[in-house]
């Protein structure tokens, strides 16, 4: 009996809670189906070719963000433009930041963020990549002020800028060290990839003077560097040097990505051993179909380099260093274009010029359409 009584009052209560959820439900499924659309915009604008005319029938697809940047972004909207060109899509803009424009001529992909409406897009889709390069600076990184100055430079006026080094930031000999001893290198060395690191450079390419290490002082320098070190054709079993790469991938905001393939000179020393460069490359020539930009960056010398471009055609470009070459202008080799700077040599100076070069790829829809490079003496007196 007893059972059966609470029973009863658990089906009442029961009942009775159902009863005073519904109109609460109601209300939330009312609130739901009346409520707006939260940060809907609508995403609107022209293609048009590089003469301004308007063009039909262009894919035009909205991708939201890249986790954590690796992967597939995810498509949010599409649309084709009509016959003037005009596009319009429903879009939550927080959630996306780039467009994909397809047509007769390929695809592109641009960023979108922070541009007025209507969007003024051109198909096909054109991108500038500048490489600012240099080489052998044998601890003179000299007239730094007007070095970052430039970079800064360079940096404002193009969106996607990368900086590399060639090889032999070190002097691997003690006498032309301003001080004869281990602890001079060990500063030294410390102070030129502190450097590096402010300035911002994205990839080292080891050299010869890198590979003769001194102790552990040139492990504690490298090991510093915020930037990836590579050689692909050089084996590195000591632990008096830190692992290196192969390759980087560098990636633009509009997710065009840029290979660069390390390979080096290596020297007599226990636990350091270098295959044949040109060899190596042709291990690594996938990477051009799986990139939009295939760069050596070489410490081998420029006939070396002439060589490799003659072998590897389907490299873009070869930045190289060893042989201290100044290339004022870049030449092309079987197509690939190559650069190098003169670098410094001899004994620390720290009066002797700093050399950058700067190479300039345009890309229409992720296609290289054209190449040139040119290198620049800095003194420290530009500005005078």
């Amino acid at each position: 009996m007893r059972l059966d009584m609470l029973n009863s009052r658990r089906t009442f209560l029961q009942a009775v809670t159902r009863t005073l959820m519904l109109p609460a439900l109601a209300l939330v499924t009312l609130l739901l189906v009346s409520q707006p659309a939260i940060g809907l915009t609508e995403l609107r604008g022209t293609v048009a070719d590089s003469q301004g005319q308007g063009l039909a029938g262009i894919a035009v697809r909205f991708y939201g963000p890249r986790e954590e940047n690796v992967g597939d972004r995810a498509e949010l909207a599409q649309t084709t433009t009509d016959d003037q060109g005009r596009f319009r899509l429903e879009v939550d803009r927080g959630s996306g930041e780039l467009l994909e424009l397809e047509g007769p001529e390929g695809t592109g992909r641009l960023r979108i963020d922070g541009q007025p409406l209507p969007l003024e897009l051109t198909y096909p889709v054109r991108t500038t990549v500048v490489l600012l390069h240099d080489n052998d600076l044998h601890f003179d990184f000299n007239h730094q002020e007007a070095f970052g100055e430039m970079v800064q430079d360079v940096r404002a006026r193009y969106e996607h800028v990368f900086l590399l080094n060639a090889g032999d930031v070190f002097i691997r000999r003690p006498s032309q060290w301003s001080e004869p001893t281990l602890e001079f290198y060990a500063r030294a060395s410390r102070d030129i990839i502190a450097a590096m690191n402010r300035f911002g450079y994205d990839a080292l390419t080891l050299g010869n003077h890198e590979m003769d290490y001194h102790e552990d002082a040139t492990l504690q320098a490298l090991s510093a560097a915020e930037f990836p070190l590579l050689v692909a054709n050089v084996e590195i079993t000591t632990d008096l040097l830190p692992p290196v790469e192969p390759y980087t991938v560098l990636r633009m905001n509009n997710d065009l990505t840029v290979a660069v393939l390390g390979l080096g000179r290596a020297v007599t020393k226990e636990g350091v051993r270098a295959r044949d460069p040109i060899a190596t490359a042709r291990e690594y020539v996938h990477l051009a179909d799986e990139h939009d930009i295939f760069v050596g960056l070489t410490h081998i010398g420029y006939r070396t380099d002439q060589q490799l471009a003659e072998a590897i055609g389907v490299l873009d470009v070869i930045i190289g260093g060893h042989s201290h070459t100044m290339l004022e202008e870049a030449v092309l080799v079987n197509g690939v274009l190559i650069a190098q700077t003169r670098g410094t040599s001899g004994a620390v100076n720290p009066d002797r010029p700093k050399y950058l070069g700067k190479i300039k790829l345009t890309l229409e829809n992720g296609r290289i359409i054209d190449k040139q490079g040119q290198a620049f003496t800095i003194t420290g007196t530009e500005g005078s």
